[in-house]
């Protein structure tokens, strides 16, 4: 699994010792993290067919999926959550 942020940072909005923990515990558990680039670019021959990205960066990605959207009301509860969960995680095991 890969995360793209065009941000320099993971959850933009909260402060970098907590983005920090957030993209170190993403890394852990096998997500790569890649941070300042953005999609330019997306294919599929068809919905059977695996999609390959570009980014800015010029590098590129076959996958099985891309989910790509602004921040939402339902996405801001999803990352609260996971806030709250990596929060209890490191701080009161």
């Amino acid at each position: 699994m890969v995360l793209i942020e065009k941000a320099n940072q993971v959850l933009s909005a909260m402060d970098q010792e907590m983005t920090t923990r957030v993209t170190a515990e993403l890394t852990k558990n096998g997500i790569e993290v890649i941070l300042g680039d953005q999609i330019t670019e997306a294919q599929s021959k068809s919905v059977k067919d695996s999609v390959k990205i570009k980014l800015g960066s010029g590098r590129t990605f076959d996958t099985d999926m891309v989910i790509v959207g602004p921040p939402s009301v339902e996405f801001s509860i999803a990352i609260t959550i996971i806030i709250a969960f990596c929060y209890r995680h490191w701080c009161c095991p």
